[in-house]
């Protein structure tokens, strides 16, 4: 008896051993001891190669992987642009740990890395997201390799070229540098290593930034590339095409970028409907019955640039552009007052812009966790308008209207960086910007002079402890305009701060506060008259002055394999917003509209976005996102109110070489003031068929709806405005897609930017808004 209880024991014991629960755990990082977030650490069974179980390293580039007690196995642990690294391990019966494991930079990188664990990782201002083969594959643009990565809050239309989110402009960054959309386009989606997709930017990013998309990309050193892209409609006059070139010898890179737009329409048309209540209790009701007309649109952009870099040292960097754009929108209605029949009136309006433009960039590496950058940026353009208006019946009523500008524009940034400790880190900037204007109104004689300058300035600290995360900061603006003989200096404080805790390592909650102060615009501020129509003209306020913006968010995010969630809620209030002021004028027996600080403007806004990826053996990813918004507004005649539900949808399917992409959105209202704007559906299905350096689509715009549509309503009780514009060629439109990528005995290594600045904006910037 006493031999069978000890050896009822034995077993016992060491079946209990052999279900030990045992952690391996780890840091990756690479050769300058810099963790790498989301590296693929696998464990796998030495005797037949079986994968055990996989995860991705955290923001600390720390990992822990759960196991049962085994013999013989390995870890393998990859990051994209990094060599491979292989750990054997022998007789895995007590937790190990395995301290740094360093990964060397890959030369020569043939092939993608599989990505085994999660391609996401959120942090408190940033979602970061590492490309898998398929999706770079895929996607024929770094712009298109977005689309498919179906980030919460972001809408990109692959088709016109475009991105939005959450009802703001998406400032895009490679390597922290700010570029635009057509930077982007230089870049091959195969040459990004990971995506930061900031949805809560801190101070660093600039007064105003809204949403940030930073490409960081494997940095070349060595051969030649060219890339390109041509997508046409087939029956319509409607094209974005580019031709990249790149190339790398040693610490230097020379590339040159041509990118075109052309849009020509003949079936656009605009209906208005116009309400005015004049004192004397007469009402005229005034309907634009549009007619199809023509609409023209082109821009070139052409970039040559030069970098030379000295890794761990410095990088300089410099940037010649030179942009053309043009820009014509005809008019055609007959128009009925009262219900009757009164007049034909057209209309034409058109833009030019030269933009010539040079960017030049230096940062140095003062210490191992310090690093100080420079960034200046000089331009010049060159812009006309022409405009005229016209009334063709008994009485004839004419008007027109022409400007031609010159700006100069002069921008100086300076960044100081020090991660002064493992966990915590300080950033101070300031950025100073010039600007001055020449226009000629021919409604007035001599020259208008414009001085703008603008000066900006901020210190962040950010870190962590523990699970909680932090980033706390202030910054200051001045904003100084000098238009006649008038001049006007607004002054801003902007606090913020965001705190979050990390429950576990899929699942973190965020709250954003922010404080900031929004300067009105210049154009505003103008006081030069312009007719709109025999009942209305439009004009600026001088007196207006700047306002400040509070918003409050709480954002859940949960990523686990292939399941992304987020719930988000955001609230804005706008104090004494410049909004539109509509009123009559006796002297002109005229309605005016113009601009006037007055009341509020709150927004309540409610999100739920999921993803899931990889059904049917890795062939379908599907996203969608349900918003609600409720507005509030007003001002000194009005109040509103407004519901609005959004909803959106995308499917990817991939199959060996062939790759369908669907996404349909529902229509989506914004309110400013008592100026409501309905934003146009988005729709689009597009096959496409890569092989080698190739990718050939067939797409359709719009394949569920006869046009595309969009429009405004101002809601004045004394002269209403809708606005309602059509374009029956985007409906259905099918169009072709080629695109290539050669490389010639490329080479990698890591490097990044940190500012860049554009001051070429369209000029004639005080021109009073007309359309």
């Amino acid at each position: 008896m006493r031999v069978l209880i000890v050896l009822c024991s034995l077993f016992t014991l060491f079946s209990v051993k052999a279900q030990k629960k045992i952690v391996l755990s780890g840091i990756v990082v690479n050769a300058e001891s810099e963790a790498l977030v989301g590296a693929n650490v696998a464990l796998y069974n030495a005797a037949d190669s079986t994968l055990i179980t996989g995860k991705a390293s955290d923001a600390k580039g720390a990992f822990q992987i759960d196991c049962k007690q085994i013999n013989r196995c390995y870890l393998q642990i990859s990051f994209l642009g990094y060599k491979a690294q292989r750990l054997g391990l022998v007789n895995v019966y007590e937790n190990q740990e395995l301290g740094k494991i360093i990964l060397e930079t890959n030369e020569v990188m043939t092939d993608e890395v599989q990505i085994i664990a999660s391609q996401q990782v959120q942090d408190l201002d940033r979602m970061i997201v590492y490309p898998d083969r398929i999706q770079v594959k895929q996607s024929a643009t770094p712009l298109d390799l977005l689309a498919n990565m179906m980030l919460p809050g972001l809408d990109v239309n692959t088709v016109e070229r475009t991105a939005t989110a959450l009802n703001k402009a998406v400032e895009f960054r490679i390597n922290g540098r700010k570029v635009n959309v057509k930077d982007v386009d230089a870049l091959t989606a195969s040459n990004i290593q990971k995506v930061e997709y900031i949805d809560n930017p801190g101070l660093e990013y600039g007064k105003g930034a809204g949403v940030v998309v930073n490409y960081v990309t494997k940095k070349t050193i060595a051969g030649f590339s060219t890339s390109g892209s041509l997508q046409n409609a087939v029956w319509v006059g409607f094209g974005n095409d580019f031709l990249n070139m790149r190339w790398n010898h040693k610490r230097s890179e020379i590339g040159v970028s041509y990118n075109t737009m052309f849009r020509k329409y003949k079936k656009r048309s605009n209906d208005q409907t116009n309400q005015y209540f004049f004192p004397d209790q007469t009402e005229i009701l005034r309907e634009y019955m549009g007619e199809n007309t023509p609409f023209k649109s082109q821009e070139h952009n052409l970039n040559i640039s030069y970098s030379l870099m000295k890794e761990k040292d410095y990088l300089f960097s410099v940037i010649g552009r030179m942009a053309y754009k043009y820009n014509e929108k005809n008019y055609l209605a007959n128009i009925y007052e009262n219900g009757t029949f009164s007049s034909r009136q057209g209309s034409e309006r058109s833009t030019r812009d030269i933009l010539p433009e040079l960017d030049i960039y230096f940062s140095k590496q003062i210490a191992p966790q310090q690093d100080l950058s420079i960034n200046l940026v000089g331009g010049y353009v060159s812009s006309d308008l022409d405009y005229w208006y016209e009334e063709e019946e008994m009485d004839r009523y004419f008007t027109s209207f022409s400007a031609d500008g010159s700006r100069y524009n002069l921008i100086g940034e300076l960044k100081y960086n020090d991660r002064f400790s493992k966990n915590h880190s300080l950033s101070i900037g300031i950025k100073e910007s010039h600007f001055w204007e020449e226009d000629r109104y021919s409604n007035e004689s001599g020259v208008r002079e414009t001085d703008n300058n603008y000066l900006y300035a901020y210190a962040q600290l950010a870190g962590n402890f523990n699970k909680f995360i932090y980033n706390a900061g202030v910054s200051g603006a001045m904003s100084r305009y000098s238009q006649l003989d008038r001049n006007f200096t607004f002054w801003s404080f902007q606090p913020a701060i965001s705190l979050g805790y990390r429950f576990s390592k899929t699942s973190l909650l965020r709250y954003n506060f922010e404080l900031s102060s929004e300067d009105p615009q210049v154009a505003y501020l103008n006081d030069v008259v312009q007719v709109v129509n025999p009942y209305l003209q439009s004009q600026g306020n001088r007196n207006l002055s700047a306002y400040n913006t509070y918003e409050n968010s709480l954002v859940y995010s949960f990523t686990h394999k292939k399941l992304n969630l987020q719930l988000s809620g955001y609230h804005y209030y706008m104090d004494n917003p410049v909004t539109d002021h509509i009123y009559y004028d006796d002297k002109a027996g005229m309605f005016i509209n113009s601009y006037l600080n007055q009341g509020y403007m709150q927004r309540y806004f409610l999100m739920a976005y999921g993803r899931y990826s990889g059904l049917f053996n890795n062939i379908l990813t599907l996203s969608a996102r349900l918003r609600y918004s409720h507005y509030k507004t007003s001002g000194e005649n009005y109040r509103h109110h407004l519901n609005t539900f959004s909803a959106s949808f995308q499917a990817n399917v991939n199959y060996k070489d062939f790759s369908l992409l669907l996404t349909a959105d529902t229509r989506d209202k914004y309110l400013m003031g008592e100026r409501l704007e309905y934003r146009s559906l988005s729709s689009i299905a597009m096959l496409q068929y890569s092989k080698k350096h190739f990718i050939v689509g067939l797409g359709l715009y719009y394949p569920f709806a006869k046009q595309w549509d969009a429009g405004s309503d101002l809601l004045s009780s004394i002269t209403s405005q809708k606005s309602w514009t059509t374009i029956k060629d985007n409906g259905r439109m099918l169009f072709v897609r080629l695109s290539w990528n050669f490389f010639s005995g490329r080479k990698y290594k890591s490097g990044k930017k940190s500012l860049n600045n554009e001051g070429g904006m369209p000029g004639l910037s005080t021109m009073p808004v007309i359309d």
